[in-house]
């Protein structure tokens, strides 16, 4: 059952992670959005396979790694940009058709 919950929530994350930069163009401008969005999927399905060696390894080892990638995300959110940093993102522009036009 704990693998299931672990695993919805990975899920969910993932999910949510991907919803907020598709909207927010502030946290990633439209034209690198697909890359980065591609590349963090591609750097996490390859870490995912070694997962289960690692798996493996002597008692210590295993924790030691999950404490090493906790520890670099942790050090990784130091480098998002803070609210006032954000740049302003592409402007919505309104479009109007004109249908009576000949």
């Amino acid at each position: 059952f704990l693998i299931l919950v672990l695993k919805m929530g990975i899920i969910n994350s993932f999910i949510t992670t991907t919803q907020v930069s598709f909207t927010d163009d502030r946290i990633f401008p439209s034209e690198k959005r697909n890359t980065s969005v591609g590349t963090c999927g591609m750097i996490a399905r390859s870490i995912t396979i070694v997962a289960p060696i690692v798996n493996e390894w002597a008692a210590p080892w295993p924790i030691m790694v999950l404490f090493a990638f906790s520890f670099i995300g942790y050090l990784t959110s130091f480098t998002f940009p803070k609210e006032d940093e954000f740049s302003n993102g592409e402007k919505i522009k309104e479009i109007k058709y004109d249908i009576t036009a000949k």
